[in-house]
C-alpha cells in the first residue's frame, strides 16, 4: 500500500465504489434465488478488491515483454530459428518507434517460438484458411494486434512465421490468474469486465487465448 499515491488510492477507491454500486442489486437477487452462494460473495468481493490493488500498483512499473513467434510444425528446428529471425527483423523494421517494442529491446529481448502447426494459404467452401498458421496471423490482423509475417522465397513464399509482441498480462499467470480462478459464476459480466480490465483489454485477452497450451517449436 506504501506505493500507492492518494491519486491511485482514490482511483481504487472509486472503481470498488461503481462495483459495489453494480453489485447491490444483484446480491439481493443471489440470497433470494442462490442462498447457498451468498456467502461465497464476500470472499470474492475481497479477492477483487485485492486484485485492484495489485493492479493499481503493477501500473507504477514497467511491463515485461516477450515476443512470440509461431512456425509451421514440419520445419526443420534450424529453420525454425532462421524463420523466426526473419519475422523478428520485419518487426523491427516496421515497429521501430513503437514504445513497447522499444522497451522490449532495451530491457528484455526474450524471444519464445511457439508451433503454429500447418502452413496453407488455400482456403476451404467456408472460406476458412486451411493452415493453421495462416489462421493466426489473420487473427492477429484481423484484430488490430502488431503483427510481422515472414513468407520463405524458397518454400514458394509459404507463410513460414508470424510475430507479435505480448506484455506479461498475457503470460504471467501467478501474476494474472484466468477469470476462472479469481471469478464466480454468480457474478456473470461484471466481474469478467472488471478482470478483462485488469490483464489489459480485450487483446491480451485473445492474446492468453491464442498461446494457452501451445508447445514449444
Amino acid at each position: 500500500m506504501n506505493n500507492l499515491s492518494k491519486e491511485d488510492l482514490i482511483d481504487v477507491i472509486n472503481k470498488i465504489k461503481d462495483h459495489l454500486i453494480n453489485k447491490s442489486k444483484r446480491d439481493f437477487t443471489v440470497y433470494r434465488e442462490y442462498p447457498e452462494a451468498f456467502n461465497n460473495l464476500y470472499t470474492t468481493d475481497v479477492n477483487l478488491i485485492n486484485i485492484l490493488i495489485k493492479s493499481k500498483m503493477e501500473e507504477n512499473k514497467r511491463l515485461e515483454y516477450r515476443m512470440y513467434f509461431f512456425v509451421p510444425y514440419n520445419l526443420s528446428d534450424v529453420q525454425k530459428g532462421i524463420q523466426a529471425g526473419h519475422c523478428a527483423l520485419e518487426y523491427a523494421y516496421k515497429f521501430n518507434n513503437d514504445k513497447d517494442y522499444i522497451s522490449f529491446i532495451e530491457n528484455d529481448k526474450t524471444w519464445i517460438i511457439l508451433n503454429g502447426g500447418t502452413t496453407n494459404s488455400s482456403r476451404d467452401s467456408n472460406g476458412e484458411l486451411n493452415g493453421s498458421l495462416n489462421r493466426i496471423a489473420e487473427t492477429l490482423s484481423n484484430n488490430n494486434i502488431n503483427n510481422t509475417v515472414f513468407h520463405e522465397p524458397d518454400l514458394d513464399d509459404a507463410l513460414t512465421a508470424v510475430c507479435f509482441l505480448a506484455d506479461e498480462r498475457v503470460y504471467d499467470y501467478e501474476k494474472y490468474p484466468d477469470y476462472d480462478e479469481v471469478g464466480n459464476d454468480v457474478y456473470g459480466e461484471i466481474l469478467y469486465s472488471d478482470w478483462v480490465n485488469l490483464i489489459g483489454g480485450d487483446k491480451n485477452v485473445l492474446l492468453r487465448e491464442l498461446i494457452k497450451g501451445k508447445k514449444l517449436a
